[in-house]
């Protein structure tokens, strides 16, 4: 039988089901190599423990085996809706979930989802971002929630204003 272990990038290792597994496509391209790579093993050997790699901290690789593991077999996540993402529905479990998280605890989980390819996850962080704390925002609220600064110097500002002063009307030549 074999175990799977994930490991985070700070050392910490976390055991993780063959169905939630299932929900990375990272880790299951890395677990079915594994397999096929070790045959068949026989019934009476003691487990087999495979690792799997994550550049994942250990606090946000927790979070993220603790959704995949709630929506293993039979459970599964939500759809996820091609391309109209407006149509993603939040269990109340994830409403929840993703409502008991700081902001960094957020954005390192849309992170790591999409890092290690666990599309339902990354679908879910991004829509519950949106909704809960982009939309309707002003840039400012938005730059402050990603911790993100304003990228233009002054010099940068006054001749972007220059190049569109023909959007308002005026002739600048």
């Amino acid at each position: 039988m074999v175990r799977f272990i994930a490991v985070s990038n700070d050392g910490r290792k976390f055991r993780i089901s063959s169905e939630a597994l299932q929900l990375s496509d990272m880790w299951s391209q890395e677990a079915s190599k594994s397999e096929t790579s070790s045959g068949a093993a026989d019934e009476s050997e003691e487990s087999e423990q495979v690792e799997l790699s994550g550049a994942v901290d250990g606090s946000t690789l927790q979070l993220l085996i603790e959704w995949c593991e709630h929506y293993r077999l039979p459970q599964r996540p939500p759809a996820v809706p091609e391309g109209d993402f407006s149509k993603v529905q939040f269990s109340e479990w994830d409403t929840k979930f993703l409502r008991s998280l700081s902001h960094r605890e957020l954005q390192l989980l849309t992170m790591a989802a999409k890092y290690l390819k666990v599309r339902s996850l990354l679908t879910l962080c991004v829509r519950f971002i949106y909704t809960t704390f982009v939309r309707e925002q002003t840039v400012e609220k938005v730059r402050a929630f990603f911790g993100e600064s304003d990228d233009f110097s002054y010099e940068e500002k006054e001749y972007m204003r220059y190049e569109r002063e023909w959007l308002n009307g005026n002739d600048v030549y």
